[in-house]
């Protein structure tokens, strides 16, 4: 698996990414530990970055824990711990009346569904 990012066109200098966008509205690493949630949220305060929410657990699933920040350029970082094999519930296993749900499918058993 591979990630490859690049640096925009000249053109496109001083713009900021935006969620609302067609294309990416987030990238999610998923973490081993509560405890390692809880160094990455102390490291990005400690760097000043923007954190949008938490560390804080979610219904989303059983102790889904999660730190949500932004890199300098406005795109929105996750990085979560689902207990066990770190699965997310598929639609039809998640509780309603949570809002507005993200789009999220759950993985293949031993893949990770964020």
């Amino acid at each position: 698996t591979a990630l490859g990012i690049q640096r925009s066109a000249a053109k496109y200098d001083g713009e900021r990414f935006v969620q609302s966008r067609v294309g990416l509205h987030h990238l999610c690493l998923r973490a081993r530990s509560r405890e390692d949630v809880d160094k990455a949220a102390a490291k990005l305060h400690e760097m000043g970055a923007v954190i949008d929410r938490g560390p804080m657990e979610r219904e989303w699933a059983p102790g889904y824990y999660f730190v949500v920040f932004e890199d300098p350029d406005g795109i929105r970082l996750e990085i979560n711990h689902i207990p066990g094999k770190g699965l997310l519930p598929s639609r039809a296993e998640r509780r309603p009346g949570l809002g507005r749900e993200p789009l999220i499918r759950t993985a293949p058993l031993g893949r990770s569904g964020c």
